[in-house]
C-alpha cells in the first residue's frame, strides 16, 4: 500500500511529550517496543 506524504503526516498541534509528565507513558511505549524487537513480534 503507498501511501502520499500528506497521508502519512499528523499535525498533533500544541500537544508534546514532556519527560517528568509522560515519563510511565514513554516507558511503556520503549519496553513494548524492546520486546518486540526481542521476541520477533512485530
Amino acid at each position: 500500500m503507498l501511501l502520499s506524504r500528506q497521508e502519512m503526516t499528523f499535525d498533533f498541534g500544541t500537544a508534546r511529550l514532556s519527560a517528568e509528565r509522560d515519563r510511565a507513558l514513554l516507558g511503556w511505549i520503549v519496553n513494548q517496543f524492546l520486546y518486540g524487537e526481542v521476541t520477533g513480534i512485530q
